[in-house]
Order: C-alpha cells, then structure tokens, then sequence
C-alpha cells in the first residue's frame, strides 16, 4: 500500500513499513527492493497524463476540425502536439534522473473504483526504460509528422492522414 500525506509518503506491506519519504528523500529502507514516488508538490500530477492525451487531442482536433480549417490548422495541431508531448517527456525524464538509480515516477490518472482498502485505478508508471522508449517514440514520431507535411501536401484527405497519425 502507498500512503501520501502531503509530502510525506510511506510504502507499506501486510502492516510492515518497506520505506518511508520526506521530500523524495528514504529514510528506512529494508532489503526489499523499492521504488521512488515523488510527492505531490514537487511533481505536475498530470504530466505522465499529458504525454498520452496530446496526441489524442491532435487526432480529435484534426478529425473534426481539420477539414474546415485547413492545412495551416492541422500542420499546427498535427505536429505541434506531438513535439509536446515529447517536450513533457522530457521534462518527466529529467524529474526521473533527478530521483534514485532504480526511481520510478508513479501517477494515477483516474480512480474507477474502491472497494474497502482496494482501488482500480488507471496509472502511469515511468521508470528509466519506459522513459526511453517514451523519448524514441515521441522523438522520433514528431520527426515523422515534420516530415509528412511535405510528403502528404497534395492529398485530398490531409487531415484525415495527421488526425490518423497522431493516434
């Protein structure tokens, strides 16, 4: 179990304290492996979110709107969203290197359900490999949409391409 209060976090096992935090920092650690949960204050709680729903706005934006407004519109949305989205990973890989060597950023999105001590929740985790997996993928797909603006210029269905793209 995880257990923030305000800046303070303490991971817990069946009533047995595995590490205890003060501003990101350990204070107890016992030989179990642990993970680094930065508090709430010190970390945009919906940054992790963020990586994941640009891209799915620019598909949104450029299906419904893109038609009507044309190409400057979808250029904008279509490649301006994904290389904010890779911009957010970088930010959140820089909170991560800022952490321990086996840190791990930890965010949940949304809560679907509690029932008693246990809730479904919808999280991001983002430890150093999905970080870079993160970076390749955003990196290099805003590379792509940069690219697609010359190569699809002349294509009745442009928006439908970026809105397409973007997911």
């Amino acid at each position: 179990d995880i257990l923030p209060s305000s800046r303070r976090v303490r991971v817990e096992i069946d009533g047995v304290t595995v590490a205890d935090s003060i501003n990101g920092s350990f204070l107890h650690e016992t030989g179990l492996p642990t993970r680094y949960y930065l508090p709430k204050s010190d970390v945009r709680m919906d940054l992790l979110t963020l990586i994941v729903l640009l891209p799915l706005a620019g598909f949104f934006l450029n299906g419904l709107l893109g038609p009507r407004l044309g190409k400057g519109f979808v250029n904008v949305v279509g490649c301006g969203l994904p290389i904010l989205a890779f911009f957010a990973t970088l930010r959140a890989f820089t909170q991560l290197q800022a952490g321990e060597a086996d840190a791990a950023l930890a965010e949940t999105a949304y809560t679907w359900a509690t029932v008693g001590d246990f809730s479904f929740e919808i999280a991001f985790w983002f430890d150093r490999l999905s970080a870079l997996m993160t970076l390749i993928v955003t990196g290099v797909g805003s590379l792509i949409h940069i690219y697609s603006t010359g190569y699809m210029k002349d294509d009745p269905s442009y928006a439908r391409y970026f809105a397409y793209l973007n997911l």
